[in-house]
């Protein structure tokens, strides 16, 4: 493999201070799961300067990773940083990455620490279907990203289209056979110099897209108004938005946004409920219920010793539209009511947007929000988002841990997980005994409930917003939880209030009899696993390749 350095250079000092010790250099670009169209790759690096000027050891290695016997490359140098303990300097540097068409991961060493990314190279290629942009991160372990790359495997395998990704892939977590099926799409991004046209920190625009687009859609940002993941990617050929949001007010700015779109697909039936109650023109709106991966299915067998916890799942980001505080009273009261199940609370409520998990302050049952880490504090004044290390994840757990113990869950009776890889839930699943998801409010269907579902996993969930389309989805093998109009929440908010006592009493239903719990939990299941990728995508490929509206 050809490797080739450019003279580290100083360049400039950036505006914001970087104080975490543990962090000596890191690479700001290219970024994770970034798509190359250059076998030559510019690389910035950032450096946390000291006090004096000091030279120190830097180690930069290249690895192809998507064979079985990689090559590696590893060039160490020395780096002088005159000292600004204020300022974060910049160096960059320059290698070359062959053959194209793979995977490579460049990892940067300096001072005992150690960042990496993983970038694809791509290769010429010849685009033999009807190219479709995507036009968000496909992967990542979040909920757009589990989506986008499903979408994409889903519509890889349609004869007729070819998905291209208009963001970052992040592979990493594909199988073998996952990444080969999608490597035409990553060939075709680098052809058609898709991946220029999106950026999150800076989002260009250039001349339309000659293909179809579909756009991520929802309400986030500052003032929380209708915003695209990618508003520098557009097509002259059509415009489909999938949109996902958590309110019934819809101002007329918003509804203006949606009309430049020539379809719209609403992640529930009550979000296209919503917006059709305005009364106002629309375009077309069709319901695309997401679908459910082949790795959820529920064990042949569960195994279970005398003296087993009784674990209790709920997953989510911490919020207050997803009700963990209504899962921690309920929790509490099973627990109280039934010492000898000896209850354990299984959760999975990392959120790396720390102004939505502000809005837990909102809730009805519990007092007080998680401690910031010393990492969100900086997010907070630090433009863009920051590297975040195994340490600050378990800066977040613990967080989230204390703020359970403060509002009365024994700690011995938390099992707290930092953010998850979508690979990852199966296992975790396989070993609770209940999911619960009293969520007020769903602009979707709630991924990680459907799976819970397709798992076999005793599940009650909230028979409102979003989560409906799952519960009738689901039959008789779901326990539902009927609710009053929520109070009380953040701006805009829109939901249902479910009993925390109904929701204890479900948690003691399955407790009582866990064999008739598994039983119907399994009726449920199958029907889950019947809603694949491939069914739920069918209303894309429809959208995309039907006449423009």
């Amino acid at each position: 493999m050809a490797h080739k350095w450019l003279p580290l250079l100083l360049l400039r000092a950036q505006a914001q201070a970087y104080t975490n010790d543990d962090d000596d250099a890191w690479i700001n670009a290219p970024r994770s799961g970034s798509i190359l169209t250059s076998e030559r790759v510019d690389v910035a690096l950032a450096l946390r300067p000291s006090a004096d000027t000091t030279q120190r050891v830097a180690c930069l290695s290249t690895e192809q990773l998507d064979v079985a016997d990689p090559s590696t490359t590893r060039d160490c140098f020395d780096v002088t940083v005159e000292g600004n303990t204020t300022k974060i300097l910049e160096a960059g540097a320059s290698v070359v990455l062959r053959p194209r068409g793979h995977w490579f991961k460049v990892e940067l060493e300096m001072s005992g620490s150690a960042f990496a990314v993983a970038v694809y190279v791509a290769e010429p290629t010849k685009m033999e279907k009807t190219p479709v942009g995507l036009a968000w991160d496909w992967g990542g372990g979040i909920g757009w990203g589990v989506a986008g790359l499903h979408i994409a495997l889903a519509l890889a395998g349609d004869e007729r289209v070819l998905p291209v990704p208009l963001g970052r892939a992040h592979l990493f977590e594909a199988s073998e056979a996952q990444r080969f099926l999608l490597k035409p799409s990553l060939d075709a991004a680098a052809l058609l110099n898709a991946t220029d046209r999106y950026d999150d920190q800076s989002i260009s625009t250039g001349a339309p897209l000659p293909f179809p687009v579909v756009h991520a859609l929802g309400r986030w940002g500052v003032n929380g108004s209708l915003n695209s993941m990618d508003a520098g990617c557009w097509s002259s050929v059509k415009n489909i938005g999938i949109l996902f949001a958590e309110t019934e007010h819809w101002p007329s700015s918003d509804l203006e946004g949606l009309r430049r779109y020539d379809e719209i697909l609403v992640g529930s039936t009550w979000l296209g409920e919503a917006l059709l109650r305005k009364g106002e023109p629309l375009p077309p709106l069709k319901v695309f219920v997401q679908g459910v991966s082949s790795g959820f299915g529920p064990a042949s067998a569960i195994i279970r010793h005398a003296g087993d916890r009784f674990r209790v799942f709920s997953g989510g980001k911490l919020e207050w539209r997803k009700g963990q505080d209504i899962v921690v009273e309920a929790f509490k009261r099973f627990s109280k009511k039934h010492p000898r199940a000896n209850a354990q609370l299984v959760c999975a409520w990392s959120n790396s947007w720390r102004q939505t998990t502000l809005t837990i302050l909102n809730a009805t049952h519990t007092v007080g929000v998680p401690r910031a880490t010393p990492r969100q504090a900086l997010e907070e004044v630090t433009p863009g988002p920051l590297p975040k290390s195994d340490q600050d994840h378990e800066d977040e757990r613990h967080a989230l841990t204390d703020w359970l113990v403060e509002n009365g869950v024994r700690r011995e009776a938390i099992a707290a997980f930092p953010p998850l890889q979508h690979g990852d839930v199966p296992g975790i699943l396989r070993k609770v005994d209940a999911a619960l998801f009293p969520n007020r409010c769903e602009g979707g269907t709630n991924l990680v409930a459907m799976e819970a579902l397709a798992m076999g996993v005793p599940t009650i969930l909230t028979d409102g917003t979003g989560q409906r389309d799952t519960v009738r989805l689901a039959g008789g093998g779901c326990w539902p939880l009927e609710g009053a109009k929520a109070t009380g929440g953040p701006p805009d908010a829109a939901g249902v209030e479910v009993d925390v006592a109904q929701a204890t009493a479900a948690l003691e239903a399955i407790y009582l009899d866990a064999a008739g719990a598994r039983r119907r939990a399994l009726e449920g299941a199958g029907r889950l696993r019947a809603w694949t990728w491939g069914r739920a995508v069918a209303v894309i490929a429809e959208a995309v390749l039907g006449s423009s509206s």
